[in-house]
């Protein structure tokens, strides 16, 4: 029998890879031309490993769901499914995009968007663990 907080991760992953992709499009008239002009280091869309891009979501909304599992049911970040994305987004997110500005040459651009799409991800996640209480 599969444990709540599993279906709530994979349901919250979900909801992750369906926000990224409207981000994606509502922002490729800025990063289009980004991508195009630097086309020599991105691989292509169709190469296989580029779907891990949309296991990654996944994979986070179960570690949040089962986080959250282990919340005191009387803190903030257990009531409030916002303050918990914001919070596992500065553990996670912010981290991550820090260190690709300072370590890679990608467009600060780039960095910028991916830290915000990345913020409203971690959000919705967050949102949906906690409106569904694994």
């Amino acid at each position: 029998m599969c444990r709540k907080w599993i279906k709530v991760g994979i349901v919250a992953g979900v909801v992750g890879v369906i926000v990224s992709i409207i981000l994606q499009v509502l922002a490729s008239g800025i990063t289009g031309p980004i991508f195009q002009s630097s086309a020599a280091v991105w691989k292509s869309w169709n190469a296989p490993e580029m779907y891990v891009m949309y296991l990654v979501p996944v994979w986070i909304g179960l570690i949040m769901a089962l986080v959250y599992t282990n919340l005191d049911k009387k803190s903030h970040m257990y009531k409030n499914g916002w303050i918990f994305g914001f919070k596992v987004w500065l553990l996670a997110g912010l981290p991550g995009m820090l260190m690709t500005y300072s370590s890679f040459a990608v467009p600060d651009t780039l960095v910028v968007l991916w830290m915000v799409t990345g913020l409203i991800q971690y959000l919705a996640m967050g949102w949906i663990i906690a409106r569904m209480r694994p």
